[in-house]
C-alpha cells in the first residue's frame, strides 16, 4: 500500500511537471491553436447566444434529425466549443489537474502490481504504452468526430506518451520488482 501511494504521488507530480513544461515552457502548442480574426466580436456573439456554460455544437443540420438541414448555416460548417463564464482561478485548475495526474499514476501503479513480475524497463514501457493508448483512445476520436487538427491531435498524443514515460521512470522504481 505504501509503494502504491508513493508511486501515485510522485508519478503524478512528474506527469504534472511535464504538463507545465509542455504548455508553459515550450512553444510547441501555440501553433496548433488557431485564433479568430475578430475575437471581441466572436466573444460577444457567443455570450449573446450561449446562455450558460457548457459544451456547444453547431452543425448545418439538426444532429438529432440529420435530414432536417439548416439553410442559414453553410453546408459543411461545424463548430464544437466549450463556453465557461466563471472567472479562471488557475490554482484550482492546477490542483485539480495534479489530482487527475495522481489518479492516473495510481491506476498505472496498481496495474503494474497486478502484472506478472517484470524488470524495470518493462514496467516503464507499460507506462509509456499506457500513455500512447490513452492518447489513441481519447484524442483520435476528437480528430475523427470534431475535426481537431492533426497537428493538435498528434502533439496531444505525444504529450501523453512523454508524460507517462517520465512518470513511468519513477513509478517503476517505486513499485520495484516484487517476488512472483
Amino acid at each position: 500500500a505504501k509503494r502504491l501511494l508513493l508511486s501515485a504521488i510522485f508519478g503524478g507530480l512528474i506527469a504534472f511537471g511535464w504538463g507545465a513544461v509542455s504548455w508553459m515552457a515550450l512553444s510547441w502548442h501555440t501553433p496548433t491553436l488557431l485564433r479568430f480574426t475578430d475575437e471581441t466580436a466572436v466573444a460577444k456573439t457567443v455570450q449573446a447566444n450561449a446562455p450558460r456554460a457548457g459544451v456547444y455544437l453547431l452543425l448545418p443540420y439538426h444532429w438529432d434529425h440529420p435530414a432536417r438541414v439548416k439553410t442559414d448555416i453553410p453546408k459543411g460548417f461545424m463548430l464544437f466549443g466549450v463556453v465557461r463564464y466563471r472567472s479562471s482561478w488557475m490554482l484550482s485548475y492546477n490542483l485539480r489537474w495534479l489530482g487527475i495526474q495522481m489518479l492516473g499514476a495510481l491506476v498505472l501503479s496498481w496495474l503494474l502490481l497486478t502484472l506478472p513480475v517484470m524488470g524495470y524497463w518493462a514496467r516503464v514501457r507499460v507506462c509509456s504504452v499506457s500513455g500512447l493508448a490513452a492518447g489513441i483512445l481519447s484524442r483520435l476520436p476528437d480528430w475523427n468526430w470534431w475535426s481537431f487538427s492533426m497537428d493538435f491531435t498528434l502533439l496531444a498524443i505525444l504529450d501523453l506518451v512523454i508524460a507517462w514515460s517520465l512518470a513511468g521512470l519513477v513509478i517503476a522504481k517505486i513499485i520495484g520488482r516484487r517476488e512472483g
